[in-house]
C-alpha cells in the first residue's frame, strides 16, 4: 500500500488541475476532501490481508506512530473491496501525508515497513484510488438525529453516474431533496460526496449510515411514506439527470483502521 500511497496520489494532482472545485459551496461549511484507496483483495486471501493489516496497525501503536499525521478509516464490503479513506485538506497536502507516510516507515525501520507492505500486497488483486469532496451544502443533517456518530457500524452507497451537462440541475434537486426532509422533520441524515478524480465522471455518492443493514432497510421504507407523493416526484426527477444508479453495502471497520477502535469513533 506504501506504493500506491506515495505514487498514487502525486498521479491524481498531475491529471486534475483546478477544474474539480467548480462546484464547491461559497456558503455554509466549507467541502471536505478526502483521498480513497480501494485495495480488492483476492477472495481466497482475505484473511491473511486482514492479519496482515492489522499487523501494520498494531506496528504503528507499537512505535507511537502520531495519528495527526498518519490515520485512516476502512470501511468494507463485498462489492467494495477494503477503501480507505483519508483526510486531506487540497491538493497540496498530498506532498505532505507522502512525507508523513516517508517518515513512519523511517521510525519503523525500512526493511520491517517494506516487508509489512508486501506482505499486504500479495494478497491484493489490484488498487483504485481516486479521490472526493463532501458536499455539505448537498447534504441532509438532522437538528435532532436519531443516531449518533459512534453507533454507524453499516452504510448504504448509492452511486449517481450523473449525465453530462446536467450536474447543475443534480446539485439543486439535491437541496429539494434536503428541504423536503426538514419540511418533514425527518431524523434521518444522509451525506453527499462528489469523486472529484477517476474515470465515469461525474460522479454523486450518497452515504446513510445506520446501525445495521436491517435497520437502514426498515427505516428507509418508513422514510419513503413519510415523503410521499412528493418525494416520488423528486425520485422520477433524479432518473432523468443520470445514466445509472448502484448502490452498495458497506460495513465501517474500525479493527482495521488507525488509529483504531480505541480512539477512532464515527
Amino acid at each position: 500500500m506504501k506504493k500506491q500511497l506515495l505514487v498514487g496520489l502525486a498521479a491524481g494532482v498531475a491529471v486534475l488541475g483546478t477544474s474539480a472545485f467548480a462546484g464547491e459551496e461559497t456558503e455554509g461549511p466549507k467541502p471536505q476532501m478526502f483521498a480513497i484507496y480501494k485495495d480488492v483483495v483476492i477472495p481466497s486471501k482475505t484473511q491473511e490481508y486482514e492479519t496482515a493489516l492489522k499487523y501494520m496497525i498494531s506496528e504503528f501503536k507499537a512505535y507511537g506512530i502520531d495519528p495527526e499525521l498518519v490515520n485512516f478509516k476502512v470501511v468494507s464490503g463485498p462489492e467494495f473491496g477494503y477503501v480507505f479513506v483519508i483526510p486531506i485538506e487540497n491538493f497540496a497536502a498530498i506532498d505532505r501525508m507522502q512525507e508523513n507516510w516517508k517518515a513512519a516507515s523511517e521510525i519503523i525501520g525500512e526493511e520491517k515497513f517494506t516487508d509489512m507492505m508486501q506482505s499486504m500486497e500479495s494478497a491484493i488483486d489490484h488498487v483504485d484510488a481516486f479521490h472526493i469532496m463532501y458536499r455539505p451544502g448537498l447534504s441532509y443533517a438532522p437538528e435532532n438525529p436519531s443516531l449518533k456518530p459512534d453507533e454507524a457500524e453499516y452504510v448504504h452507497y448509492s452511486f449517481y453516474y450523473v449525465t453530462l451537462g446536467k450536474k447543475k440541475q443534480f446539485e439543486e434537486l439535491a437541496k429539494e431533496f434536503a428541504e423536503l426532509y426538514k419540511s418533514k422533520n425527518i431524523d434521518t441524515g444522509w451525506s453527499i460526496y462528489e469523486s472529484v478524480t477517476g474515470s465515469d465522471l461525474p460522479v454523486f455518492v450518497i452515504a446513510h449510515a445506520s446501525r445495521s443493514q436491517g435497520e437502514y432497510y426498515s427505516r428507509r421504507d418508513e422514510v419513503r411514506e413519510l415523503l410521499g407523493e412528493a418525494g416520488e416526484k423528486l425520485v422520477e426527477k433524479a432518473l432523468t439527470l443520470v445514466r445509472r444508479i448502484e448502490h452498495k453495502d458497506g460495513w465501517t471497520r474500525p479493527d482495521l483502521s488507525y488509529p483504531g477502535q480505541e480512539t477512532d469513533k464515527r
